[in-house]
């Protein structure tokens, strides 16, 4: 187990770096680091699927986003604005001193993602992102989550909408639904419900154009969450923006297709 750091917000964080210890040394010309954040219901340990199949080459990060696993003890922090959970992971690059990193983002992880490449570009060399809306009235079925984790056992039942529309049992290892499940069900109530709230309120498009960077975009073609009609969008307004399309797969695709995913990022990594 990678062990967890802290920022000075109070990101709980993992570092992966398996280079050569040779090749470390001060003056040495290093590959840009990768950046990984989940979205709803996980952990930085969602990753490892990638992290396990990406070149060893360069350093790779996961954080653990608001309420979710090492970073609960920030709640004390709640907040409601995409711009705060994409300064979440400033915080992370500026502790680790690194400049410019290549951003993989999941869910409403993308989305900060997003973000970030159109208010911070100088630090993202490119941006892959998995199952990610831009505009929250184009996130289907998540309008009442707020009402059902406010009640009495309300993160099981959330937890097992997400699991539903994350992952199709016939065609899904049982295991790795039962693994994301729990942690669905492990995540803050109050966290999740001020994600969904910050994510519904976003809306991005009128600023998808600053988006210069490449982009990958990985679409789950049976996803209940995000609406189609954004993924065209995306491509018109992000000049550099390719899509990666998985017919059969739920919300969850960078889990239940990590090869192919973490591949198909591997193949564009060119700094």
């Amino acid at each position: 187990m990678q062990h967890i750091h802290t920022s000075p917000k109070g990101l709980g964080y993992r570092v992966f770096d398996m280079r050569d210890p040779w090749t470390k040394h001060e003056g040495a010309v290093a590959a840009t680091p990768i950046v990984f954040q989940h979205g709803l219901g996980l952990n930085g340990l969602a990753w490892l699927p990638w992290i396990s199949r990406l070149a060893p080459d360069r350093q790779m990060i996961a954080i653990d986003m608001r309420g979710h696993g090492a970073s609960k003890a920030m709640w004390s922090q709640p907040s409601l604005e995409v711009s705060d959970y994409a300064d979440d992971v400033l915080d992370v690059l500026n502790v680790l001193e690194i400049d410019r990193c290549h951003f993989v983002g999941e869910s409403f992880g993308g989305t900060a993602g997003l973000y970030l490449g159109i208010h911070a570009p100088e630090r993202i060399a490119s941006i892959t992102v998995a199952s990610t809306g831009w505009r929250g009235d184009l996130v289907n079925n998540i309008g009442g989550w707020p009402e059902v984790l406010a009640k009495p056992g309300g993160i099981e039942a959330w937890g097992d909408m997400l699991t539903e529309g994350s992952f199709d049992p016939a065609l899904i290892d049982p295991a790795l639904i039962a693994w994301a499940s729990a942690l669905h069900v492990d995540a803050m109530p109050e966290a999740v419900a001020a994600v969904v709230l910050s994510l519904r309120a976003a809306d991005l498009g009128p600023d998808l154009h600053r988006l210069t960077m490449p982009i990958l975009n990985i679409v789950a073609g049976r996803s209940p969450f995000v609406d189609a009609t954004q993924h065209p969008i995306l491509a018109k307004r992000a000049a550099n923006c390719t899509q990666l399309d998985f017919p059969q797969a739920k919300h969850r695709v960078f889990l239940t297709d990590a090869a192919a995913c973490a591949n198909a990022l591997q193949s564009r990594l060119t700094e």
